[in-house]
């Protein structure tokens, strides 16, 4: 800008946000055990990936970790997941509700799949930045017109969280 002096910004210490938690063998990626361990760290911040299941609810998951927690299930229960795809790389979480997933468990230590809520109560009064990037996939949700159930869940998650990103280039503060 022409005319305007601009001042060096003040130092700063970088902000250490564990992205999934601090995930390890024993504490997969966005997992109760993977939260914990960035606490134990000492992590600033958390970054919470989350996806909408079929029924609506905003769970603590990834698609490429759903692929894991499928390949992890017995054959029968596979098959049950899948219907009507080819194979797991097709599967979404969307494609899925809470029950389904809630039925999976990481091995080793056999967690299951955390709700937003459980995840922002653990780590929310521990860490000075909570962000919770929620995967549209393709925005199925909103191709649904699901668009409008997304806004209650906005409004109950916002406030617990420093930030909030929903799919491509969108950022709700």
């Amino acid at each position: 800008m022409r005319g305007h002096t601009f001042s060096a910004p003040k130092p700063r210490p970088p902000i250490v946000c564990a992205h999934g938690g601090a995930s390890s063998a024993a504490a997969p990626p966005n997992t109760a055990e993977a939260f914990l361990a960035a606490l134990r760290l000492g992590a600033d911040c958390v970054e919470v990936d989350a996806a909408r299941t079929r029924d609506g609810h905003l769970v603590v998951l990834h698609v490429r970790e759903l692929l894991t927690l499928v390949a992890m299930a017995p054959p029968e229960k596979q098959r049950a997941l899948l219907g009507t795809k080819d194979s797991a790389s097709q599967l979404q979480v969307g494609d899925l509700t809470l029950a389904q997933l809630r039925g999976l468990r990481w091995r080793p230590g056999g967690q299951r799949v955390m709700d937003v809520g459980a995840a922002l109560a653990l780590t929310k009064a521990e860490v000075s930045l909570v962000t919770l990037d929620v995967k549209t996939y393709q925005d199925r949700w909103r191709a649904r017109g699901n668009g409008r159930r997304f806004s209650p869940i906005l409004n109950l998650t916002l406030p617990l969280c420093s930030s909030v990103m929903v799919g491509p280039r969108t950022a709700l503060r």
